[in-house]
Order: C-alpha cells, then structure tokens, then sequence
C-alpha cells in the first residue's frame, strides 16, 4: 500500500512540474508571436500558414495522439481494451511532441489553450510513473490514468478542485473511481506543488465588484445563447475533426495551410487578441479594459482554424476568452452592470454550451473569478447552457472524440 501511495504522489509531483513547466513555455511562446505581430504586421499574418501546417504534418510523423486538445485521448485510453492502442495514446514521446511541439504551435500563432493539453501530459506521465515502480494490471492503470488526468487539470490551474470536479464528471464511470483516496491526494498535491512552483493560472485576475441584480437580466441571453452558439461549434468541430481522419496527407496539409490563413487573419484584425492561450484576454476584460472589435468572433474562428489544423493544443482557454468577450459584447445594453461580472457570466455560458460539462465549467470559472458571490448567477448560467447546447448538440464534445479514438482503438 506505501508503494502506491509512493507511486501516486510521486507521480502527481513529476505532473505539477511538467505542467508548470509546459504552461510557462506556453505564455512565452504566444508573448513572442504577439512581439513579432507588432514588429512586422505582414509576417505575422503569414507565419501561422507556415508553423501550422508543418507542427502538424510534424505531430502525424512523430506522435498523432499528440493532436489536438489532449482530453479525449485521457478518456479514450480508459476504455480502449488494446494494451499498444493505449500506449500509443499515452506514450512519453506524446507528452514530449504535446509540450514542445504545443508551444512552438503558439509560437506560430496557435490560438491553442493548455489545461485540456495537461489532461494528457498528466495521464501519460502517471501512468509512465506506475510502469516503471512495477504496477500492472488493467485496475491499476485505470486509477493512474485518471488521477494523472485530474492532477493534469488541477496542476494547470493551480486548484486542486477543478482537478477533483473533472475527474468525477467527465473521466471516471464508477462510484469507486470518483471516492479513490488516493486520486484525491494525488489531485490536491498536483495543484499545491504548482502553486509552490509559482504557476498559478488564476494569479494577477484582478478582484470583481460584488454582484448586482441587474446581473440577472444577462443570464438568460448568456446562458442559452452561449449554449447554443457553444453546441454548435462542437457540432462543427466533432464533424469537421471525424471528417478530416484518413484523408490523404498532401490534403491534410491543405487544410492546415488554410486554417493557418485564417489564424493570421484573425490575429492582423485584433492585434494579435485573437491567438494565443486566452489567458492574457481574459485578464484584460476582467480588469475593466476593452477588447478589440468582434473579438469573440475572431477569437473562435481562430481556435476552431487552430483545432482543425493538426497542432497540439486545447480549447478551454480560448473558448473562457471567445464567452468573456460575449458577455463584454453586452455592457452597453446593460450599464448598470459592471462590465467583468459580464464577462465572467459569459465565459460561464459559452464553454458550459462547448464542453457540456456544467459542473466543471463552474468551477473553472470561480476558481478564475474567485469570487464565491458570483455562484447563484453563474450557476444558473452554466445549466441554462448545458440544457441549450442539448438541443443542437446530443454529443458532449470531448466524449465523442474519445469515443472516436476509442473505436480507432479497437480497429
């Protein structure tokens, strides 16, 4: 039993500190591609239809698992019966084309979050942890895949809770997984030796104003219409992403070619807003700034160009700054209302209506807004989203791309 408790917090350990690591490379890599977007405007607009086409023809040679968001291939690797189609999922070279090829994406001028990425940077590390201390068998590695998945979470926000929430409601299937004791230690060490690395997402957001009444009038126009607008494009996205697979690879570059346009594109029309991580938006809308003109709209067709590319690279992040930007959209309809309570409602809806995961949108977003007075709101937000994503969308998108993967699995 020491062994595995060794083996759980050891493992936890070496996750916080390549999430700490990878989240760090990550905001260096997108400040250097904004820095050379305002040096020279042209080049900026060209360089992602250049990076994103070769990081992804790079990421199908040397590590396809290491495609887009991470994840879906966490959860696929929980249920695929076939011992090499897992290993291929969480191989230590996946974690290495997710960490390095991931930033020099961002480089390039991804628009490209890192907390679904540190989902599978954590499941495969764990899981390469138990290896080697000798733990086999089907029942061990599903525990340390899901407590590498959830300690991947909470280690890229520094907050043990949003790491314990995800595992419960998007990775594990039974109740014995999600009361795991030593998932949950293993969760809440990940998120303190981040925070004692000095990584810490939430760190510098500025503090909201208290909650006004007036509040209430934006729920329901976030909630559902960021839901919808959210189910759609993960409707857009599952079908554009299974419909990309086996395509010829000459094509397949085509098409990061001209995603790469677009991420150019977007990035000239916002000063570079529109790429990135989302981090650096959501902090400057919830400290009161302004945002570039139609920024939620640059911003997704940037992260959904940048998805479908091939590249490394999640959506949470640029999908809190495609929501906040909406509910930004909203303050001169409501000027009673403090813009960043908008914003923090709006990041709530959107990713809600996205991931359909309403309970760790919730906490994602309250670990970001830090500020427990926003709950009744927010939660009416999230839920209004998840039931209006529903309607246009019957497949929460993660779990129908692990389900994807899964099938690829058992071929």
């Amino acid at each position: 039993m020491w062994r595995l408790r060794l083996v759980y917090w050891g493992g936890a350990a070496a996750v916080a500190v390549l999430t700490a690591g990878y989240a760090r490379l990550a905001r260096e890599a997108e400040a250097t591609y904004r820095a050379g977007l305002e040096l020279d405007p042209g080049v900026g607009w060209l360089l992602p239809a250049v990076t994103l086409p070769l990081i992804g023809w790079l990421v199908a040679r040397l590590a396809p698992a290491a495609a887009g968001s991470g994840a879906p291939q966490a959860m696929a690797a929980l249920v695929v019966a076939d011992e090499r189609a897992r290993a291929r999922l969480l191989a230590p070279r996946v974690v290495a084309a997710k960490i390095g090829l991931g930033a020099a994406a961002l480089a390039g001028g991804a628009a490209a979050g890192i907390f679904a990425p540190s989902v599978q940077i954590g499941a495969a590390t764990m899981q390469a942890v138990g290896r080697h201390a000798g733990l086999a068998g089907r029942r061990a590695e599903r525990g340390l895949v899901l407590a590498g998945a959830a300690a991947g979470i909470a280690a890229s926000f520094g907050a043990p809770l949003a790491g314990i929430v995800f595992a419960m409601e998007e990775m594990a299937r039974s109740f014995e997984e999600r009361a795991n004791a030593l998932l949950l230690t293993a969760v809440v060490l990940a998120g303190l030796v981040t925070v004692a690395m000095g990584w810490d997402a939430t760190r510098g957001m500025p503090q909201l104003p208290d909650p006004v009444g007036t509040l209430w009038l934006a729920v329901p126009a976030l909630g559902v219409g960021g839901g919808i607008l959210g189910g759609l494009v993960a409707l857009v996205l599952v079908s554009a992403l299974q419909g990309l697979e086996g395509i010829p690879p000459r094509r397949r570059l085509a098409v990061a070619t001209v995603c790469g346009l677009v991420v150019g594109t977007a990035a000239l029309a916002t000063g570079g807003e529109a790429v990135g991580t989302g981090l650096t938006e959501i902090e400057q809308l919830l400290a009161g700034g302004e945002a570039a003109p139609l920024l939620a709209l640059w911003k997704l067709l940037a992260a959904t160009a940048t998805a479908l590319s091939g590249v490394p690279g999640g959506l949470i992040g640029p999908g809190l700054a495609v929501g906040g930007a909406l509910g930004h959209g909203l303050a001169p309809l409501l000027p009673a209302v403090p813009p960043p309570l908008l914003v923090v409602v709006g990041m709530g809806g959107f990713v809600a209506g996205l991931l359909q995961s309403p309970l760790t949108v919730l906490v994602i977003v309250l670990e970001v807004a830090d500020h427990h007075a926003l709950v009744p709101p927010l939660m009416t937000t999230v839920f209004l989203a998840y039931g209006a994503s529903r309607l246009v969308c019957d497949r929460p998108l993660y779990r129908a791309l692990a389900r994807g993967l899964a099938h690829q699995g058992r071929a």
